[in-house]
């Protein structure tokens, strides 16, 4: 990588490379009626999101960044 020539390109540099680092980590959950939500895939079997979001305990749908859409349900919440 070239040598930032200011803050600007350094901050521009360090942002594309989070993104690319935590991209394939960032998953869409479908779990109400109206609205979807974000959700981290913190480890396999496990998506972390917003308990608020979550309308129902079953027939969750996850989006994966593959484009692949898979059924899930909630094991828990925390407060």
């Amino acid at each position: 990588m070239a040598e930032p020539t200011n803050s600007l390109v350094a901050f521009s540099d360090a942002a594309a490379e989070l993104v690319e680092r935590t991209a394939s980590s960032l998953v869409a959950v479908h779990g109400g009626n109206r609205w979807s939500s974000s959700g981290i895939h913190w480890r396999s079997g496990v998506i972390v999101t917003a308990e608020e979001v979550l309308e129902r305990d079953e027939d969750i749908n996850v989006s994966f960044p593959e484009a692949v859409v898979a059924p899930r349900s909630r094991a828990g919440f925390q407060h």
